[in-house]
């Protein structure tokens, strides 16, 4: 194969094995602003590159690179053309890597000349549809957005949607407990970074009588990442008991206290002088090898 470069080369031959590594980097960009390490809707994530050279000048085509994202390398492939277009799998960085900002880049390239990009890691990324979505977090993490219009949760006392949760830590009783009723465009999605190793800190949340929009409570990395109705009630006295109707989230089907809670679900509970009107909020930190291993048994 020939190298083509600024030195004349035309009697010259180089194979791959002669061909020098990968110094120089024009373009790296990864097209996610955030990806689920532990889970994430893509199973795959969009990475291009271009204007490889190596440290005489040579453009480089044809062969194999690693590109270095969090703890994994990424093997890709430059084309003829001299450009990557590549789907990554964003599982594959270990579900116990530290999150947050982590740089992208190409392994073995100049640090300070090469082109680089970076992610935001986050434990878990979802999808939404676009349109309006029903969503809970079920445990403190800091919130990401991404092509997200509003963010909103039910008021009961005034019986009106208000503005809710923007990006940031949630880990108050009162925002544990409250669903989010979220407004996405066609590619939209949620990040979840969970908090790890926080002091726990319960609380709970007094129901008035009126509607409640409520989202899923519970430590998701244990069990089978569900639970009783019942149970996510904490302190409630139980959806089959008087003064407490619960409907899923569209308000089509009553809900029982041996019903199914699964991580991410919403419910209405509707609050009608019950026994108990204090739910209990719990505050657990996140296991990320734990729910890889709920999620991706061995």
């Amino acid at each position: 194969m020939e190298i083509t470069g600024e030195e004349d080369t035309a009697d010259t031959d180089f194979t791959l094995s002669e061909a020098g590594e990968v110094h120089d980097v024009d373009e790296l960009q990864i097209n996610a602003d955030f990806i689920g390490i532990v889970a994430d809707d893509n199973n795959t994530v969009s990475l291009t590159a271009s204007g490889f050279e190596d440290a005489d000048g040579y453009t480089i085509v044809d062969r194999e690179v690693d590109v270095n994202i969090g703890d994994n390398d990424y093997a890709v492939t430059i084309d003829e053309n001299g450009e990557v277009d590549a789907e990554i799998d964003p599982e594959a960085i270990s579900a116990d890597h530290e999150t947050g900002e982590t740089d992208v880049s190409v392994v073995g390239a100049d640090a300070e000349d090469a082109a680089t990009d970076s992610v935001t890691l986050v434990h878990e990324a979802h999808n939404l549809n676009e349109g309006w979505n029903l969503k809970s977090i079920p445990q403190p993490a800091e919130l990401y957005q991404e092509d997200v219009n509003a963010v909103n949760q039910w008021n009961t006392g005034d019986e009106t949607y208000d503005a809710g949760i923007a990006d940031g830590v949630v880990s108050n009783a009162g925002d544990l407990h409250r669903g989010m009723y979220v407004d996405a465009g066609a590619d939209g999605r949620l990040g979840y970074e969970f908090e790890t190793d926080a002091v726990p800190q319960p609380g709970d949340v007094q129901l008035e009588n009126g509607w409640h929009l409520a989202s899923s409570n519970f430590a998701i990395d244990t069990d089978d990442a569900t639970r009783d109705l019942d149970d996510d009630l904490v302190n409630l006295p139980g959806a089959d008991q008087p003064g407490i109707t619960v409907y899923d989230d569209v308000q089509e089907t009553t809900l029982g206290g041996g019903s199914t809670v699964d991580a991410y679900d919403t419910y209405w509970v509707f609050i009608d002088d019950p026994e108990r009107t204090d739910r209990g909020i719990l505050a657990p930190n996140y296991d990320p090898t734990e729910r890889d291993g709920i999620l991706n048994p061995a």
